[in-house]
């Protein structure tokens, strides 16, 4: 009899475990807000303007990277706190990903040294066309 309390207690704490977990990842991709445009703040540097653009849902889907006149499009996928940016190639390169405050984030990894991008506001609403 014990030891089935103990099981059901265990059982009941782990489920709330997972959906606690579960809620707060959520919570975080929404804060994050990864769709749209995020332009790399090139002030005071003569880096050639660079923009990533993220498109599909809140953990993953398809970017573009255009840094000058380079171009790299693939796949991008949350895993943990890691953005893992899959090329044409199919090779994963990882990411730290920061959170500044909201509309800037902070990218860290191959290739991006502690790299600050803001998101640009894109207020574009769709209209219905008049029948």
């Amino acid at each position: 009899m014990f030891v089935s309390i103990a099981l059901l207690v265990a059982v009941l704490v782990v489920a709330i475990w997972i959906v606690t977990t579960r809620d707060s990842r959520k919570r975080w991709l929404s804060e994050l807000d990864l769709l749209g445009t995020w332009d790399l703040d090139t002030s005071g540097t003569d880096a050639p303007k660079s923009s990533l653009w993220f498109r599909g849902e809140l953990d993953s889907g398809n970017y573009v990277y255009q840094s000058g006149e380079t171009r790299t499009e693939g796949t991008w996928r949350i895993e943990g706190s890691s953005l893992i940016l899959t090329d044409d190639e199919n090779s994963d390169r990882e990411y730290e990903v920061r959170i500044f405050e909201h509309g800037t984030i902070g990218i860290h990894g191959p290739d991006r040294d502690r790299q600050v991008f803001t998101k640009r506001a894109e207020n574009i609403v769709p209209l219905r066309r008049r029948s």
